[in-house]
């Protein structure tokens, strides 16, 4: 199964969906084809943060008026909706639809966990029922091997003083007394179900006295969040389900909230080559998302130096965090709509975290980006399309639909920038190895130094489709 994922900003606020409208009434998108949706919105990201409904119900009206799936059917497509654009970071969603049977490329799976009692956030029983769900996304996204799973995006319940009441009411109580420290909680109870769903820990390793405790055990490919919009956990799992396809996803892990270096291995291993020391310039035509997950380094620390993050009671460290670390990968690609969500308990090592980027791939002259007719692309100073030949002024410039001229039809021939592969089937290098899968969990990409992958260029305008 082939899937394709269109990046859509809110223009208006979160309830304003018409970029997504745009891309489905022009075709780009065929709205009966979604299948998850993972996005940021302009919220406080805390319990009482509304705009993630608001974007919900916004995302899923697009769906009812241009679809024809049942009302249970759109209900149940997951929206992962991470709140909080703090500092340069800006809203916006990632739409992954289905595009056709080939196999290869991007792959995504989806799925639902059992409801999750109050009493069980926090605790083993939640790890084992999010493992479950884990493991059924990702025999949905057709992928087998565990080390082609890049990025497992999941949403799960925290706690309100309604649930800590229910649960008493049933003889229970709740892993806290109240709400607050509850998301950071449901967090790593939920990545410690993605490590476990993966096998990145055996299940002797968990325990509820681990849970929050132990924080160097960790999963390198969770992303969760959790909010009062649900009572299970959603599972979005994006992997390569084989060589080739249009786009493809690769991962990393920040050691700290400054390893920009890591934003460009998971762009390595999805399969760009990337000179020594790359700039923006070198990925921001190829790159469609980058996905992060960051903290407060909880010694109060960042490379020697104090940190006072953890110190600040006028604005939470949750704050602090996702403003530092989004302002980090916004430079490394140059594009401040990147998503970047906060609370990283076992989420890769203490003070840093998981990171993936997808980007296009060089391919069939179908797959190529048009560029507006009239639009010049203009060269950056490594030969490739400049950042400031982009314009989202243009709708109509998307994925293989719109009137214009094929990037081959441009000076230069419509080469791939420096850094782009050489295009020649198979996600294996020319030595034909594949890279050893155990060093996902170090973090270090699985393409040899020779992989032969190639990126698509990306045209001058920046089309809504990413």
């Amino acid at each position: 199964m082939s899937f394709e994922v269109h990046k859509v900003v809110f223009e208006q606020g979160p309830g304003d969906a018409s970029e997504f409208e745009k891309l489905a009434l022009s075709g780009a998108i065929q709205p009966d084809q979604v299948v998850a949706v993972i996005g940021k919105t302009e919220g406080n990201g805390g319990v009482n943060d509304f705009t993630r409904m608001l974007a919900d119900r916004a995302f899923r009206d697009v769906l009812r008026r241009h679809g024809r799936r049942a009302e249970a059917a759109v209900a149940a497509i997951p929206m992962v909706w991470s709140g909080g654009t703090d500092g340069v970071l800006c809203p916006h969603a990632c739409v992954f639809t289905r595009v056709d049977d080939a196999a290869g490329g991007l792959a995504v799976g989806t799925a639902m966990s059992e409801p999750i009692l109050p009493e069980e956030i926090g605790r083993t029983a939640m790890v084992e029922k999010v493992a479950a769900a884990v493991r059924e996304a990702m025999a949905n996204a057709g992928i087998a091997d565990r080390a082609d799973v890049h990025w497992v995006q999941t949403k799960t319940p925290l706690l309100t003083m309604e649930d800590i009441r229910q649960a008493r009411s049933r003889g229970r109580e709740a892993a806290l007394p109240d709400p607050h420290g509850s998301m950071d909680l449901s967090n790593g109870t939920a990545a410690l179900g993605v490590a476990l769903g993966l096998g990145e820990v055996e299940r002797t390793a968990i325990s509820d006295g681990v849970i929050g405790r132990a924080l160097e055990v960790y999963s390198s490919v969770a992303s969760c969040s959790s909010g009062v919009e649900l009572d299970r956990a959603q599972v979005v799992l994006l992997g390569n389900g084989g060589p080739g396809g249009r786009q493809r996803i690769g991962h990393s892990v920040m050691r700290d909230a400054l390893d920009q270096g890591a934003v460009y291995d998971a762009i390595r291993e999805a399969g760009l080559d990337l000179p020594a020391r790359p700039v923006a310039a070198d990925v921001e035509q190829s790159v469609i998302n980058v996905f992060a997950k960051c903290e407060a380094d909880p010694t109060a620390r960042l490379r020697g130096r104090r940190q006072v993050m953890l110190d600040d009671s006028d604005v939470h460290h949750h704050r602090h965090a996702k403003a530092a670390v989004g302002a980090v990968i916004a430079a490394a690609v140059g594009d401040p709509a990147v998503f970047v969500s906060v609370g990283a308990m076992h989420q890769g090592p203490p003070g840093g975290g998981p990171v993936a980027a997808i980007v296009r791939l060089y391919g069939s002259a179908e797959a190529l980006h048009r560029v507006p007719a009239g639009e010049a692309v203009r060269p950056s100073a490594s030969g490739g399309p400049a950042a400031g030949g982009r314009d989202d002024r243009h709708p109509e410039a998307l994925d293989g639909v719109a009137g214009g001229r094929l990037l081959a039809d441009l000076p230069g021939g419509g080469r791939p920038p420096p850094g782009a592969r050489d295009p020649a089937p198979g996600f294996a290098g020319a030595c034909g190895e594949r890279a050893d899968p155990d060093r996902r969990r170090r973090g270090g990409a699985r393409v040899c130094g020779q992989g032969r992958d190639q990126a698509l260029i990306r045209a001058a305008s920046r089309c809504p489709a990413g």
